[in-house]
């Protein structure tokens, strides 16, 4: 049998734009966050966010999808969400234990194991891409898309896919932190980028 020619030969794996998938985070007074993340990326992350922005006690905080508890290692993928869909936000309330003896009163101050350290070293950051003017349709329009990328992964993607999603081409974009050009292999990590920073677009122009 005849080698096939290379053109036919699918030498690597493509990574898809559509690989990030775009929900809201609402609560029961119809608070809403829209955010756009990859299927893969665990929400503990956009939990931490959500609660911070919203100044609220993550331990006293339930997501929810389908009915179900959204866990910390959870992601898109394994709760097969679809593009837009919704996870809900409800507040449980304080469970105080009440003390009935001496023996009780005594175990609160003996600790009976170690507690997990948080670690500093998040490598999950959530950016902010907001902007006031609406390019494709040539009108005012402000708007905010949450993202929760990678620390260590080059932005390109996300520049692509917030494109894609609004319908623009990236190539006539230029996409800025603090002032500087982000180019396609920056990294939130070079960019020293932290929680909660805004990257800005305007039109690329010709020749600059």
């Amino acid at each position: 049998m005849d080698q096939l020619s290379p053109q036919f030969v699918k030498t690597e794996a493509v990574d898809p734009i559509d690989s990030f998938i775009s929900f809201h985070v609402k609560s029961k007074d119809d608070n809403k966050m829209f955010c756009r993340t990859e299927r893969t990326t665990p929400f503990k992350k956009l939990k931490e966010v959500y609660c911070k922005r919203n100044r609220l006690k993550i331990h006293a905080t339930k997501f929810l999808f389908d009915g179900l508890n959204v866990m910390d290692n959870d992601t898109p993928d394994s709760l097969e969400m679809e593009e837009g869909d919704s996870i809900h936000v409800i507040f449980a309330p304080t469970i105080r234990n009440v003390v009935t003896n001496s023996d009780q009163l005594l175990s609160q101050f003996i600790k009976t194991e170690a507690i997990e350290p948080t670690s500093s070293a998040d490598p999950f950051i959530s950016i902010m891409i907001y902007y006031d003017y609406d390019y494709k349709n040539d009108s005012m329009k402000r708007k905010e898309t949450t993202y929760i990328v990678e620390r260590a992964k080059p932005l390109k993607k996300l520049m692509e896919s917030h494109s894609e999603i609004n319908g623009l081409n990236p190539a006539t974009l230029r996409f800025l932190f603090d002032g500087c050009r982000i180019f396609n292999d920056g990294t939130p990590d070079f960019f020293e980028m932290e929680d909660d920073d805004i990257i800005d677009y305007v039109p690329e122009r010709i020749g600059c």
